[in-house]
């Protein structure tokens, strides 16, 4: 479903962004070269990915899907760095 001229109602007192449902889809590996062929592949796709973000050994871009999804694609090669930024993994 769609509105094209919907004019918004105010947003509830205890209004979180999280209440819109599914707005992020995020795809993370520490392979850089598993990160940059994906890229490649969205960028001969035809699809525009955002300028790359770095920090350290850590990269990421995103991109808006067609119905304004937001995909972010990063890699964290550091597993010191990926802690740090709150990643670590469990076992189930």
């Amino acid at each position: 479903m769609q509105y094209t001229d919907r004019t918004p109602r105010r947003l509830p007192t205890h209004y979180q962004l999280s209440d819109q449902g599914l707005l992020n889809v995020a795809f993370e590996s520490r392979s850089v070269t598993d990160y940059e062929t994906v890229t490649g592949q969205i960028s001969d796709g035809g699809h525009q990915p955002h300028s790359e973000l770095s920090h350290g050994s850590a990269r990421v871009r995103y991109l808006l899907g067609a119905d304004d999804l937001s995909v972010e694609l990063i890699t964290i090669p550091d597993r010191n760095l990926e802690k740090t930024h709150g990643f670590e993994p469990t076992s189930g």
